[in-house]
């Protein structure tokens, strides 16, 4: 099983599908893809997991739970 890290980078993520890894991590840094990828992800079997906490191309979504909770100021810590 080969699962690397991701890139932040679509053409290397492109590379990893095509060359048959089993999955791939982190969000490819694409707002839109075409139908060409929809069409040939799935026919591959790659994996994809979009660890949505780390966002290349894109804001991260750590930053939208800092700005939409309290963190670690919440009332246990007061």
């Amino acid at each position: 099983m080969v699962v690397p890290e991701g890139g932040s980078l679509f053409e290397h993520n492109m590379t990893m599908v095509v060359d048959g890894h089993t999955g791939v991590e982190h969000s490819i840094p694409m707002a839109h893809i075409y139908r060409d990828v929809l069409q040939l992800w799935p026919a591959t079997k790659v994996g994809y997991t979009p660890t949505l906490g780390v966002g290349y191309g894109g804001l991260w979504g750590e930053n939208y739970w800092y700005q939409h909770t309290e963190g670690v100021e919440g009332p246990e810590t007061h």
